[in-house]
């Protein structure tokens, strides 16, 4: 195990867990040993949560012992390994078993959580600053990278799916010097884990063409062709051979440039005539139109604020003799209410839906200012608005040239 010189006193606090632990990683049999439960995902993920945990708080001894207890329950799924979690059950193994100082074993379980998530890196929220972890995985990470090695010779039977490391395989091949989840779904689901390409031979055939072949398939040679008789047929065969003449390519049509013949000193020059592009114009007369419909929407704006300047305020009211107030208006709310006096000396209101022209009744001067406040704003936004889609319209057409390669969309009036 690569350690640094500060790291020194828990190879010593963890000695006693390693004699443990090394018993239950002694050799690469140990991990297809004999189940006596099966080891479910909710345990696996139980089990994931302690040695996690563990790591952030420096618990090395908790990390091992549940780590040790993962390596054995890999082996002994009765569930298709979920890929999501495969390079982190890996990842948690193999810091157990480096905490308890089973490094090459260790070694061989995070190459495979690399080979699975190759752009993992711990952070601070997962092992505090100074774990040996840490410089060990980055050390492993920057490893040349290898490829699959197949089982020569051997394909799997077509009975069955097969999977390595939650992924579904169809040929015996992976990479060598690590651990692998194997699982064989058959009549019943089958767990082991593997060494390199030591695939079980419970579900190996033999196949005789190329080192890994498709499942019990074998392809039947194909018998050789003939070869055709190419001597050329004589004046008196039947048909004569016919001559193929290659047919020249045609040429690429190239859009010419328009020229023009001018005297310079007393000489002819030609030279190329710009061509404006047919959307040019369209562009800039649309766009002047726009921006002048922002114009219109802007003299209404002013309007509308105008007829509420009209509106003669602070409001006075004056009193009949049963002591109501009765409002007095003029200007444009007179207008409003068609010159119409109040009945009796009182003005009357318009409510809810009536209207001066059908109920006879006048509008309210504050309510009348905040109708028209409104009406100003949205004219006002609205003519704004207008104005940037012109503006852009006719910026477009100003600058879109023939001989200029500009951000265009496709679309031509």
């Amino acid at each position: 195990m690569r350690r640094c010189a500060n790291v020194a006193p828990m190879e010593v606090r963890l000695r006693s867990i390693g004699v443990v632990t090394a018993a239950l990683f002694a050799s690469s049999q140990a991990w297809a040993g004999d189940c006596a439960t099966p080891y479910t995902i909710d345990q696996l993920l139980e089990d994931l949560t302690v040695v996690e945990t563990a790591l952030r708080e420096s618990n090395d001894s908790g990390a091992s012992a549940t780590g040790a207890k993962m390596g054995q329950g890999l082996g002994c799924l009765d569930e298709l390994l979920p890929a999501l979690i495969a390079a982190r059950a890996y990842r948690a193994v193999g810091a157990g078993m480096l905490a308890a100082g089973q490094e090459a074993d260790a070694d061989k379980w995070l190459r495979t959580s690399l080979e699975v998530d190759p752009t993992w890196e711990y952070g601070l929220q997962d092992i505090p600053e100074g774990h040996p972890l840490r410089p060990h995985f980055d050390a492993l990470k920057a490893e040349p990278g290898t490829d699959y090695t197949p089982l020569a010779g051997r394909a799997f039977k077509e009975e069955g799916e097969f999977y390595l490391n939650g992924r579904k395989v169809t040929k015996p091949q992976a990479r060598l010097d690590r651990f692998h989840v194997f699982q064989a779904q058959t009549a019943t689901l089958s767990t082991e884990i593997i060494e390199g390409n030591a695939f079980p031979a419970a579900y190996l055939i033999t196949v005789s063409e190329g080192p890994v072949a498709d499942a019990g398939k074998t392809k039947k040679p194909k018998e050789p062709k003939a070869p055709k008789d190419k001597t050329p047929k004589t004046a008196g065969d039947d048909k004569a051979p016919k001559e193929k003449v290659a047919k020249a390519a045609k040429p690429e049509k190239v859009k010419a440039n328009k020229t023009k013949t001018v005297i310079v000193d007393g000489q002819e020059v030609t030279v190329n005539v710009r061509e404006t592009p047919v959307e040019k114009y369209p562009l800039i007369i649309g766009g002047a139109a726009i921006i002048a419909s922002s114009g219109v929407l802007y003299y209404l704006a002013g309007k509308s604020a105008s007829d509420m300047k009209g509106i003669k305020g602070p409001f006075t009211y004056s009193y009949d003799d049963t002591g109501t107030p009765v409002a007095i208006v003029d200007g444009h709310m007179t207008s409003l209410n068609g010159n119409v006096p109040p009945e009796n000396g009182r003005y009357n209101f318009c409510t809810g839906t009536q209207t001066p022209e059908l109920n006879g009744c006048f509008i309210d001067p504050q309510d009348e200012v905040n109708r028209l406040r409104k009406k100003a704003n949205q004219l006002v936004l609205a003519s704004a608005s207008v104005l940037a889609v012109g503006v852009g319209v006719t910026t477009w057409g100003v600058l879109v040239d023939g001989d200029m390669v500009m951000p265009t969309v496709n679309f031509r009036f």
